[in-house]
């Protein structure tokens, strides 16, 4: 799948912001689990609420540009992840963060953000794309980006 499929493709419908098959994992990670109250990081278009919702999880979608957020029946508040989150403590189930961590001046600030508002025993699910895989070194070797960090990748 090209980049301009997985990025730049508009449509109603929320499309994944991610490589192939992330959220089909986290999926896969949380399909054991009680749906129960979780918080979407980095939430995009929707295409993860959307598919978490309609696995019975109540979702709070968050992201630091909400208007590109495609679900009209949930609101997607805007979220600075370089400040503290506007959530209570542990109020969260779940957490997921998906590709969203490797484009934070501070990770480190998030990820006890990230813990405090989740709830003891809580699951945390965070995913960043793997820059020494072979298909982004070959990509860093012809075109000096690596796979996934693309510019031009996003919609102008």
């Amino acid at each position: 799948m090209s980049f301009r499929k997985v990025f730049c493709v508009s449509s109603v419908e929320p499309l994944p912001c991610t490589a192939e098959n992330v959220h089909e994992v986290v999926l896969e990670l949380l399909k054991a689990e009680k749906p129960g109250k979780i918080l979407d990081v980095g939430a995009g278009e929707g295409a993860l609420t959307k598919s978490l919702m309609q696995r019975g999880f109540d979702v709070e979608p968050c992201d630091l540009n909400p208007e590109q957020f495609k679900i009209a029946t949930k609101k997607c508040r805007k979220v600075d992840l370089n400040q503290p989150l506007p959530y209570s403590n542990e109020s969260f189930d779940f957490v997921v963060c998906v590709e969203v961590i490797e484009h934070l001046y501070n990770p480190w600030f998030v990820i006890s953000e990230l813990r405090r508002v989740l709830k003891e025993n809580g699951k945390l699910i965070i995913s960043t794309p793997n820059i020494l895989s072979i298909k982004s070194r070959m990509r860093f070797f012809v075109y000096g980006e690596h796979f996934g960090f693309n510019s031009k990748q996003f919609c102008e």
